[in-house]
């Protein structure tokens, strides 16, 4: 048996390993395996195809290590959307596996650095190497990319080399450790006690021990065994009220209560759970907003909402992702911020519960994992079918997706620029649900060019327009005044136009609040030398000098300093 693998490597070919017959019963397409890559490297590979018979041009082809998965991470249709991804972006597929798979699904080999114990000459070294091999020798085990960033010198590897060379060093090669496994220990009562009828048997037994009889009966109380019969709980949680861990194994050990460990997720719910309730009823306005969603939804796939600022936008959101869950479909909510998530993530938990998940690059990498895990399972009671996350939740494993809201659909921030693949996830995202014939829904107060062009030049894409605030609350009085003009005829004072002068006053006598925003200041935020990068910086502060194109000056605004 031959597999067909892709590598999380900028290489645009797929690789071809043979299959151990001990591990071919374990194969099938888009799981994980280890493989061999060059001399000495060693990735995680994913299974794209299996070959029973091909040709290869190559007389030797190496086998697979491992097999790390038992079911499939992706669905085939993941991997036609990472291969438009790779297409239009002019990335390669393996770039884009790197880029949706957290890192723990990505073991690959690193070297270790350590100092020989029983080297003694010296003498024989350069300063050089005498200051890296002190410095591996006090860390007493580095990497090699630690060692660098370390000493921040770019001739380290030579240097490490060399020491090795000279049996200075030592190198050795491990596995990355990917997702880590998380327990936690709980108790629970004896199956022979689980009758109510038998806990007077137990509390004659301990009638002599009362801190033990204190201990279970605050076991009893925490595990609602009086109410619900539930007979589990956290050790942690046993023993938070200072109660003693000595009385706990004499428990143990009479066999009254057990104890084991069981596997929870990372993830950890810090919102507090104030009760689902049904959504808010919309207004006359948002309800015909709505209507008209559902009627472009009819005809086309994807819509856009202009809706003004404060016009009620994310209520209409919940309304269509209560009508998705009850199709028993997934919802994409797409920001393009994570300082937003917050106040959106308390409210559709407040009307959705726990099938909300939150996913973006500021969760750890077992979080990830979990996270990835509960949005590919099928059980619908167990798995998350919300997910509010910023441009990177496109690459999560959705199996069933029925509706993508993408909000702010404006922002530049949906723009990855670094590394590859640099993607839009606005546009990336309407890709990704034609493949599940899913909905999209634009929404902006500010749409962008190309959505108002495509929703009402070309009709390409649905629009529903929003004018009125929720509440009918009156929009803010703009004035715009042309200080040229003002200038010209003498009515500036200062900076301010007389306009403005008597606004800001009139605030002041009604005991009021001003707020002035400021574009920027300056002509550059800094000057940069094309042929060497050089930037001018201010010798007090070290950051980068603003240059003021009026006065031909470059000005620290930190603490004032000029230079011409």
């Amino acid at each position: 048996m031959i597999v067909e693998v892709l590598l999380p490597l900028p290489v645009r070919k797929t690789f071809y390993y043979k299959v151990p017959e001990n591990q071919s019963s374990k194969i099938q397409p888009f799981i994980r395996v280890l493989v061999p890559f060059g001399k000495t490297k060693v990735y995680t590979a994913l299974i794209i195809k299996i070959h029973n018979t091909i040709e290869i041009t190559s007389t030797k082809i190496k086998a697979i290590t491992d097999v790390l998965d038992n079911i499939p991470v992706i669905l085939p249709l993941h991997y036609r959307f990472w291969q438009w991804l790779a297409k239009y972006y002019l990335a390669s597929c393996g770039e884009v596996m790197n880029a949706a798979f957290p890192a723990p699904f990505k073991l690959e080999n690193k070297l270790k650095i350590l100092s020989n114990p029983e080297f003694s000459d010296f003498d024989k070294l350069t300063p050089r190497e005498k200051l890296v091999l002190d410095f591996v020798a006090s860390n007493k085990i580095i990497s090699l990319e630690k060692l660098q960033q370390a000493t921040k010198n770019k001739s380290v590897y030579s240097i490490v080399n060399k020491l090795r060379n000279k049996n200075a060093l030592i190198i050795e090669e491990y596995l990355q450790v990917g997702y880590k496994q998380k327990f936690e220990t709980v108790i629970s009562l004896s199956d022979k006690y689980l009758k109510k009828n038998q806990l007077d048997e137990i509390l004659k037994t301990l009638k002599r021990a009362p801190a033990q009889t204190d201990l279970l009966l605050e076991f009893l109380t925490l595990s609602d065994f009086f109410t619900k019969g539930k007979v589990q709980i956290k050790k942690s949680e046993l023993l938070a009220k200072k109660k003693s861990p000595a009385s706990l194994k004499l428990l143990i050990k009479r066999g009254i209560l057990t104890e084991k460990k069981v596997n929870v997720s990372h993830l950890s719910d810090n919102i507090p759970s104030i009760g689902i309730i049904p959504p808010y009823p919309l207004s006359p306005v948002q309800t015909k907003a709505y209507q008209e969603i559902q009627t472009v939804f009819s005809e086309k796939n994807i819509a856009l909402l202009h809706g003004v600022t404060s016009s009620g936008k994310t209520e209409i959101y919940i309304h269509l992702i209560q009508e998705t869950l009850k199709r028993k479909k997934q919802v994409l909510y797409l920001l393009p911020e994570i300082a937003l998530t917050w106040q959106i993530i308390q409210r559709l938990k407040r009307h959705f519960g726990k099938t909300v998940g939150v996913y973006h690059s500021k969760f750890n990498d077992n979080e990830k994992v979990d996270i990835w895990k509960k949005v590919m399972s099928p059980d619908s009671d167990n798995s998350f079918q919300i997910i509010l996350g910023a441009r990177s939740a496109i690459f999560l494993p959705y199996h069933n997706l029925g509706l993508i809201i993408i909000d702010e659909e404006h922002e530049n921030t949906f723009r990855q620029q670094d590394p590859a693949p640099r993607y839009h996830a606005r546009d990336a995202a309407i890709v990704l649900a034609s493949y599940f014939k899913a909905k999209v829904l634009l929404g902006s107060a500010t749409p962008s060019m190309e959505s108002i062009f495509n929703a009402r030049v070309r009709k390409k894409i649905g629009y529903v327009e929003l004018k009125e605030r929720f509440k009918e609350i009156k929009m803010p009085e703009i004035i715009v005044v042309d200080t040229k003009k003002e200038r010209k005829k003498n009515k500036m004072k200062l900076s301010f136009s007389f306009t403005m002068y008597d606004a800001i006053n009139t605030a002041l006598k009604n005991n009021e609040q001003i707020i002035l925003f400021q574009n920027r200041r300056g002509y550059a935020p800094f000057i940069l030398c094309q042929q060497c990068g050089w930037t001018a910086k201010c010798n007090n502060c070290d950051v980068s000098m603003t240059y003021h194109k009026y006065s031909g000056k470059l000005v620290c605004h930190y603490c004032n300093h000029e230079q011409i």
